[in-house]
């Protein structure tokens, strides 16, 4: 897992329009086609300001953007994010929201988004490092077993 450089984060001046549970949805294609929804944890929806399209503004008003996974973002964080106000900053990697900053200063930020991915590698790091050992544990113990025979 690697770490977004805080200058390549998309940063984006937003209007909050709803903090909660969200869904992503995924299109298939074929004899099976069609959508299916998955549940994406918590996230944000957002006034939609990129489409210039009147029909596409009218379809999509509102766009939902999850919170990033590593982040595991609470219930109460998220009523810090809704209490931030409407109009926040927030920062996208990846399609999820790392950083957000309202009026009074951030709510979800870079630091802590980065001792997250920090801590998250370590346990990685120290699991890959169990499996090894474990791996040589029962090598070594098989091939003891096999040169007595």
């Amino acid at each position: 897992m690697r770490t977004a450089a805080e200058k390549t984060l998309t940063a984006r001046d937003v209007t909050l329009k709803y903090v909660g549970p969200i869904e992503k949805a995924i299109s298939r294609s074929g004899i099976n086609h069609g959508t299916t929804k998955f549940d994406a944890g918590l996230g944000i929806g957002i006034a939609n300001d990129i489409d210039r399209d009147e029909l596409l503004l009218r379809l999509r008003p509102v766009l939902y953007v999850p919170f990033a996974s590593v982040l595991n973002v609470t219930q109460e964080q998220a009523g810090a994010v809704e209490a931030a106000g409407p109009r926040v900053r927030i920062g996208l990697h990846l399609g999820e929201v790392v950083t957000l900053e309202g009026a009074a200063g951030p709510v979800l930020s870079y630091q802590a988004y980065i001792e997250k991915i920090e801590r998250r590698r370590g346990l990685w790091l120290i699991g890959a490092i169990v499996a090894a050992v474990v791996s040589v544990a029962i090598y070594v113990g098989t091939s003891r077993v096999r040169t007595h025979e």
